[in-house]
């Protein structure tokens, strides 16, 4: 690591002796210059000299200047200044700050190529603050590390121990903050008035005022106890007693992580110190559940504290607070986990090695997983990959006993959907997610048959486009559908379902005409979903329409009546006659009692023309009249003609309409 230097002192004026590196005029070279100039200082104990620490070029490099008093030198208040510069940005992390007091030289007049090479640090040592822990309390030693971090200026402490004392304290500070806060903090161990960074106040100065506090009597003595600071900051000081500490170290690793913010400092320190605990004792989910927080809290957007996430969720570390089921349980649980990057928990991935070398784990995992009240993100996308991937039965199995929290996965799942693993569900969950699948493309869907079978096994409502294509796609769809239809104990048919048969209306009458009965709901069906007088129906059998006649029980509604009658004038045969049979006297009997309405008279007019100027207002004998034409045209006997309908007058009507027309 290369360490530049320069060297400061009286030539002609106080001005750059030598430097390591060519200094140009800007503000590092006039900060340097004003930096090192006494500051009226004199310590007449000892090495006269002390310590200016402050940062250069906006944080990016800092400056360890060390100044002595330069009595030799005839004009009075001349100093040496040396000042080493590390950078920042390119400084080994494990280098210790402490070991730089080794490296300063009080210079000779005249003698200054030492000056001009840079310091090139091969050997990182570790030092050890020993004398700070042995002059200064605890409290104290906290409050100014508190006081550095929080970028609190303008304090001044009166040094009422030996100079060496502070410098070491310094380097200690230094050496325990994270090297994006030094851009703000200065220190100096000599000075008699204020000190400028620039236009900023120094951080803290020790100087040789006794008015200034002191360490030993400062007024947060009695005051504040150890036990009233965090736990991050308390647990970074107990580190930094130790010999041979890494924790500086640590810092720099994660210094894109902690940035200049003090709490994501303490934030870090906290889980380090977790982190400690579970290499060092058994600990669970609980602890783990205490990590997750502490980068919740404190590292809320994905793009923060990436480093220390990845550590914290790597294998390595999280199999130190249990099984690879609690971690993924664990990340699935979180309440909130948009914290998280996924390339950060490795989730999908570790959930496939976790069914890879243990599958029935996997299984009750993702079973766990699935009954979380409200899934996060990584949850939902961890069942997507069970949906995805899972064997049938164990995917059937997981999604009917988690089905509320599952079913908004399987929506726009297209294994769930083109597999038909969806028809194996009870009714109730067929019916649920068989709503949301309207929406669907059905292009590729080959499981027709299982489809129908199921809808009408659940008494599914079922829209138009879908009920079309069942009938297209499904074999036998005909045949399925209406013997469901004429099962009274299915309830419920979808009316859409029925009415898509009219796409195959040759099979309907297939089935039609094999039927020995029918019951109300094709019997409603028939009367109001197909004309009688269309000629798809004139086109098909009157023996196919066997059933709907042996459907009369003589209390039938007018409209059954009106449609057999209707019905009837598509052929002459004997089918034929029977219908008119069962249908004509109900229609005469609203007739004559004026219940028919003008539409329905109006249907029927279509086959009962009145030629024979008979009044308008008479549609009992319009009526009549027609019938008999229509009976002389399908080979009726006159004797069947008098006993037509059970009553003797209108049957008498028929009759004489009968000669008449026979004549």
């Amino acid at each position: 690591m290369i360490i530049e230097q320069t060297l400061y002192g009286y030539n002609k004026g106080h001005g750059l002796l030598a430097s390591s590196f060519p200094v140009r005029p800007n503000n590092d070279s006039s900060l340097m210059s004003v930096l090192s100039d006494w500051t009226g200082f004199r310590n007449e104990l000892g090495e006269d000299s002390y310590m200016t620490f402050y940062p250069l070029s906006n944080g990016e490099k800092y400056a360890f200047a060390k100044t002595w008093y330069a009595e030799e030198m005839e004009r009075p208040g001349c100093v040496w200044t040396h000042t080493l510069i590390v950078d920042l940005k390119d400084m080994d992390r494990n280098f210790d700050f402490r070991v730089l007091n080794d490296y300063f030289r009080r210079p000779q007049k005249d003698k200054y190529d030492f000056y001009q090479h840079k310091i090139e640090i091969d050997n990182f040592e570790t030092r050890y603050s020993n004398v700070v822990f042995s002059m200064f309390d605890d409290t104290s030693l906290l409050v100014l590390y508190l006081l550095l971090l929080g970028n609190n200026k303008n304090l001044f402490i009166y040094m009422d121990k030996d100079q060496r004392a502070y410098v070491a304290l310094c380097f200690y500070l230094l050496q325990y903050l994270p090297l994006d806060i030094l851009k703000w903090v200065s220190m100096s161990t000599g000075s008699v008035s204020r000190r400028k960074l620039g236009s900023e106040d120094f951080s803290i100065q020790f100087t040789d005022n006794i008015t200034n506090i002191s360490l030993s009597n400062a007024p947060w003595k009695g005051k504040i106890a150890k036990e009233n600071f965090t736990i991050g900051l308390l647990y970074i000081y107990e580190q930094s007693k130790r010999e041979n500490d890494t924790f500086p170290s640590l810092i720099r690793l994660f210094r894109e992580d902690i940035k200049d913010e003090k709490e994501k400092l303490f934030a870090f320190a906290m889980l380090m110190k977790e982190l400690d605990t579970a290499l060092n004792e058994k600990v669970g989910g609980k602890e783990y559940a205490n990590v997750l927080s502490l980068l919740e809290e404190y590292f809320p957007k994905q793009n923060e504290g990436i480093r220390l996430k990845s550590n914290f969720l790597s294998e390595k570390i999280s199999s130190l607070y249990g099984t690879e089921e609690d971690y993924l349980f664990q990340i699935a649980s979180l309440k909130n986990d948009s914290f998280l990057h996924p390339l950060l928990t490795h989730f999908t991935q570790r959930l496939m090695v976790l069914d890879k070398n243990s599958h029935n784990a996997y299984v009750d995992l993702i079973d766990k997983i699935a009954k979380i009240e409200h899934p996060n993100e990584t949850a939902c996308n961890g069942l997507i990959y069970a949906i995805d991937h899972m064997e049938e039965e164990e995917l059937l199995r997981m999604a009917s006993n988690n089905w509320e929290h599952v079913l908004p996965l399987l929506n726009n799942n297209e294994r769930f959907f083109e597999s038909g693993i969806w028809l194996r569900l009870s009714a109730k969950q067929f019916n649920e997610i068989f709503l949301l699948y309207y929406s669907h493309s059905f292009e590729l869907f080959k499981h027709w048959d299982e489809l129908l079978k199921k809808v009408l096994a659940s008494e599914t409502l079922t829209e138009e486009n879908i009920s079309s294509q069942l009938v297209i796609n499904a074999n036998d769809a005909i045949k399925i559908i209406f013997d469901s239809a004429n099962d009274s104990h299915i309830l419920i048919i979808s009316p859409f379902l029925l009415l898509s048969c009219m796409q195959k209306k040759q099979d309907f009458f297939a089935w039609l005409g094999k039927q020995e009965h029918i019951n109300e709901r094709v019997e409603n069906f028939i009367i109001h979903q197909i004309d009688p007088t269309a000629i798809y129906v004139k086109e098909s059998q009157s023996c196919s329409w066997r059933a709907l006649l042996e459907a009369d029980n003589g209390e039938k509604c007018i409209d059954f009546y009106l449609y057999l009658y209707l019905l009837a004038h598509n052929w002459k045969d004997r089918q034929s006659v029977e219908m008119l049979k069962h249908s004509f006297y109900h229609i005469y009997q609203d007739l004559s009692k004026s219940k028919l309405s003008s539409k329905d008279w109006d249907r029927i007019s279509s086959v009962t023309p009145n030629r024979y100027f008979i009044a308008n207002w008479d549609k009992c004998k319009i009526l009549s009249r027609g019938l008999v034409d229509y009976l002389k045209d399908c080979d009726v006997d006159i004797d069947e003609v008098r006993v037509f309908s059970p009553n003797k007058k209108v049957n008498e009507r028929l009759t004489q309409y009968w000669k008449k027309k026979k004549n």
